[in-house]
């Protein structure tokens, strides 16, 4: 989703394939609540939603929620859906890879 990114002051742009967007996010590392803002104007971020959660066997669980915002059309929409899925099979692969290295 992200092609660069760089901070301007205290707000933090990234380049995508729709132009430049702001990012921000709010945390809580007690509650495992991760809300993502992504928009093109401070006054118009859409929230995408993450909660991380700890498994009874020690492993982590997170949820990603991805809305199709009122107005965007079908067709963006899909693009965006197809960049999550690559983002997300990406990030897969580097914790399989992590999780195969030999520990030292």
């Amino acid at each position: 989703f992200c092609e660069s990114g760089r901070w301007e002051g205290d707000v933090y742009k990234v380049r995508t394939s729709q132009g430049e967007m702001i990012v921000r996010h709010d945390a809580d590392p007690r509650t495992g609540v991760v809300d993502i803002y992504v928009g093109p104007t401070e006054n118009a971020m859409t929230l995408f939603p993450v909660r991380v959660l700890g498994m009874p066997d020690g492993r982590t669980a997170v949820t990603f929620t991805f809305f199709q915002s009122p107005g965007m059309p079908n067709q963006m929409y899909a693009r965006q859906h197809a960049s999550l899925r690559k983002e997300l099979a990406a990030l897969a692969d580097v914790v399989r890879a992590q999780q195969a290295a030999p520990r030292v």
